[in-house]
């Protein structure tokens, strides 16, 4: 390849490379084989200093799923249908007793109605001039009542 002036744009190969010298380079790797390589472990390489190394990864870590009977799974699921049972009792019971409740309430509204209407004082009018006397704001109050 070559540029618009006509140079090469390829980076010419250097005379002091030894194209023979692979029997120096495994030479050498065996003897760093032997010496452990030395990490510079003061600075990450992400230049946060602030960050400590993990040891170890969590791909070490794996959930054992844990094992259970069958026998273990019938005392479990029965356990699970007991309690279901007594909170469904437990719930019953309560709306019995507001049941319960609400019918004595109205009892005693209805008593406590009757109670009031037989303490009413009533005066019977019998002529008819005077009933049509009495105003429409009367009879709503319900202090005098048509017969």
């Amino acid at each position: 390849m070559t540029d618009a002036v006509g140079n090469s744009l390829q980076k010419p190969i250097p005379d002091s490379i030894n194209w023979d010298s692979s029997d120096e380079e495994t030479e050498t790797t065996e003897k760093n084989k032997d010496t452990p390589k030395k990490v510079q472990s003061s600075v990450p390489k992400s230049g946060r200093t602030w960050k400590k190394p993990k040891n170890e990864p969590f791909k070490r870590f794996t959930d054992v799923p844990i094992h259970v009977t069958l026998k273990d799974k019938q005392e479990e699921r029965a356990r699970v249908a007991a309690l279901k049972a007594h909170i469904t009792q437990i719930r019953t019971d309560d709306a019995q007793k507001k049941q319960e409740m609400r019918l004595e309430r109205e009892e005693r509204a209805r008593q406590r109605e009757e109670n009031s209407k037989k303490n009413e004082k009533i005066q019977i009018i019998t002529n008819k001039n005077t009933i049509k006397k009495v105003t429409k704001k009367q009879l709503a109050k319900g202090f005098i009542k048509k017969i």
